[in-house]
């Protein structure tokens, strides 16, 4: 008995196949796209850059001071009393180490910036695909690297970059 009731099921099934159809539209985009070659995000990339580079600059020119001062110092260290010498090493300690403080503060800074205007990019890219999604009927939009395999015409990324450079080409870093 339980065979037939079986077997009836499984014929039921390939007699009435039921194919899944879903109304929902979905797509995906790529974001670490939009972010590196969108106008905006090219500019935010730059100028961080700029900034990162001009830090550099500055920290090489105090690091090769301390350097000197400390080659100086050693230099010294037969010829001057050992009281004056733990002077001079200590006063380099102190040097070194707000050199190492600026440092970590540049870089605090530098981060702060990239997130701030990162953070604004991204809400400007969630107000596009919000309309985009309204305007073009669309359930969902998916992340690309969330997706293991999609049609090709399914990506709106290009889309979106060219929406995103209408509306905005700067961001300034604050």
């Amino acid at each position: 008995m339980k065979y037939f009731v079986n077997l009836f099921f499984i014929i039921i099934i390939i007699i009435f196949p039921q194919v899944v159809k879903s109304n929902d539209k979905i797509v995906y985009i790529n974001i670490n796209k939009i972010i590196n070659q969108s106008i905006a995000g090219d500019f935010i990339n730059r100028e961080l850059e700029k900034l990162h580079n001009t830090n550099l600059l500055n920290l090489n020119k105090i690091k090769d001071e301390l350097q000197k001062e400390e080659k100086k110092i050693l230099s010294k260290k037969n010829i001057i009393s050992e009281d004056e010498y733990l002077k001079q090493i200590d006063l380099l300690k102190v040097k070194v180490n707000n050199y190492q403080n600026k440092q970590k503060k540049m870089l605090k800074e530098l981060n702060d910036k990239k997130v701030a205007a990162k953070k604004e990019l991204m809400d400007n890219l969630n107000s596009i695909l919000t309309n985009f999604a309204n305007n073009n009927d669309i359930s969902y939009i998916l992340n690309k690297k969330n997706v293991v395999i999609a049609k090709k015409d399914l990506d709106i990324t290009d889309d979106i970059i060219i929406l995103l450079n209408q509306k905005i080409k700067k961001i300034a870093l604050k």
